[in-house]
């Protein structure tokens, strides 16, 4: 009878690729955020630990995308610092996660020891020692709380977030949160020290207002190859750290005034695909950008930006708020956009009893570089910009390839869809809206 041992090592490598996270799912993105990942996990962990062979092919695995829930990030990083070779293998991680150490978890005099040798041979920029506080490893702090300037003071979180992130220089995907009651430093990182890095995750895990995104102005300086930058619930971007390679910026849930949205546009010159998702705040508040704020930032990039995806109100901006001052400006000025998708909340003025235009509305906002457009939550009420679109394509967007609009009535969609066939435009006028408001209105 054929032992498992018996087969290829090439076969049982397969076998433990189909227990990797990263190989079943394709993706680097949010691997510890999902359930089914951490089942494969912990299969996979379960199989390394059958017989030494396994064990050799499987554990390198098991540090690709190690699981930092709990306990165990102390015990992960204790392993990265004592095994620099599965240390190398780490290709994604998470950091700083309010799971990682509780209130009142005591961190061993052994572990201690052990850490306080790795920080002491941490280096700074200038390359001399950084200074930690000999309380960093305390997650009670004592009452009244007396603070100095020393590092990671009564942060054990942050402090073995950054000795992680000296020993893993090989990682592809980082992911952190940040907390506006802890200092933000990752000087461990020096210019250039993760070079592999493509992808950054940037998270206020206070989930109240949001975090400046100069909070990761040293990570962005030690990633030069830096691709994709994800940012979710930030409110400002003051004395940022501008990058030449960052192509892909992914906004959700954001705060973001006129200003900081424009020095955005500024940090990241090479910037190609932009997808800006609005925060739950109100347009009146003073600081959310409205619908024209943003598309008067785009203009910025009007050089580098191909594909675009703004949402006004999936997440944010209340429709009944829309009136004349706070609607999308033009993008002809746009000189290589070949994709927009557009909430069509921030398009026109859903106030006035009289929305719909006198037919240039669409004709207007887009650039003749134009693709594929998609429209999501759009009125019958502005069927004659969009039958005006359709007749002008030809001559003005030559390049129109596809359309998709949701919401529209089903004898509207009859005529839309009529239209752009003799303009020969593909259309999609059947998808559910995403927006979650009735597209009916007067009912938002």
């Amino acid at each position: 009878m054929t032992q498992l041992l018996d087969l290829p090592n090439e076969i049982l490598q397969e076998i433990c690729e189909a227990l990797s996270p990263i190989h079943v799912s394709g993706t680097l993105r949010h691997v510890e955020n999902m359930w089914f990942n951490r089942v494969l996990v912990g299969a996979l962990s379960n199989f390394s630990q059958t017989c030494s062979t396994i064990r050799n092919l499987a554990e390198p695995m098991l540090y690709q995308c190690p699981l930092t829930a709990g306990s165990g990030f102390i015990s992960l990083v204790r392993t990265l610092c004592r095994r620099q070779d599965l240390a190398q293998m780490v290709r994604v991680l998470k950091v700083n996660g309010p799971w990682h150490l509780r209130r009142g978890h005591v961190i061993s005099p052994q572990d201690v020891e052990l850490f306080n040798n790795a920080l002491s041979k941490c280096r700074g920029v200038d390359g001399q020692p950084i200074q930690v506080s000999r309380n960093w490893h305390l997650t009670v702090r004592p009452q009244p709380v007396v603070y100095t300037t020393d590092l990671f003071e009564y942060d054990p979180r942050l402090a073995l977030s950054a000795l992680a992130l000296a020993q893993i220089t090989n990682v592809l995907r980082l992911e952190v949160e940040y907390y506006d009651d802890e200092p933000s430093s990752f000087s461990f990182c020096h210019p250039g020290s993760l070079p592999r890095l493509t992808e950054l995750y940037l998270e206020d895990g206070e989930a109240r207002t949001g975090v400046n995104l100069n909070v990761v102005n040293d990570l962005l300086r030690a990633a030069p190859n830096l691709r994709v930058l994800e940012v979710c619930r930030i409110d400002s971007a003051t004395n940022c750290t501008d990058h030449d390679n960052v192509v892909e910026v992914v906004m959700k849930n954001n705060h973001l005034n006129f200003e900081s949205l424009q020095r955005i546009m500024e940090q990241f010159k090479n910037m190609q695909t932009l997808s800006y998702q609005a925060g739950n705040f109100p347009l009146d508040s003073g600081g959310q950008a409205s619908p024209r704020d943003v598309s008067r930032a785009l203009l910025t990039r009007a050089d580098t930006l191909r594909d675009v995806s703004l949402w006004f109100t999936q997440g944010g901006i209340w429709p009944d708020r829309m009136d004349e001052r706070f609607v999308m400006s033009s993008l002809k000025e746009m000189q290589v956009l070949e994709r927009l998708e557009v909430d069509g909340h921030g398009l026109y003025d859903l106030i006035a009893a009289d929305a719909a235009t006198d037919g240039d509305l669409l004709t207007e906002l887009l650039p003749p570089t134009i693709r594929s457009l998609k429209i999501d939550g759009i009125y019958d009420d502005v069927l004659p910009d969009i039958l005006n679109l359709a007749k002008k394509a030809p001559r003005d967007f030559p390049n129109l390839r596809d359309i998709c609009l949701t919401g529209l009535g089903e004898e509207t969609r009859v005529t839309v869809r009529v239209a752009f066939a003799e303009s020969g435009i593909k259309t999609d006028l059947d998808a559910v809206p995403a927006s979650r408001y009735i597209q009916d209105r007067g009912q938002v």
